[in-house]
């Protein structure tokens, strides 16, 4: 999977009313470069976080000069194999 441009990986959006909860889904043998910062994001809901996400061999470099980050909140994930950008 080759991802471009302004695209993240990217689960829920945090938003002040949520009505629904992302749970169970799992990223397997993801590997590309991305054009911006944020290679992944995970901006789930404090009232309904993101349950149940796996990572399985993901890897996402960022294009050209600097690193790929990931930014995760309100998620509970687990992490398998080589994850690269980890959830701080």
């Amino acid at each position: 999977m080759r991802r471009t441009g302004e695209e993240t990986l990217s689960c829920g959006t945090l938003t002040t009313r949520s009505a629904v909860q992302v749970k169970n889904v799992v990223y397997k043998n993801i590997k590309g470069t991305v054009a911006s910062e944020v290679a992944i994001k995970f901006d789930c809901s404090k009232t309904y976080p993101c349950e149940g996400i796996l990572m399985k061999d993901v890897n996402l470099e960022r294009e050209g000069a600097g690193t790929a980050i990931a930014l995760c909140n309100n998620v509970k994930l687990a992490e398998m194999g080589a994850v690269s950008p980890n959830c701080p």
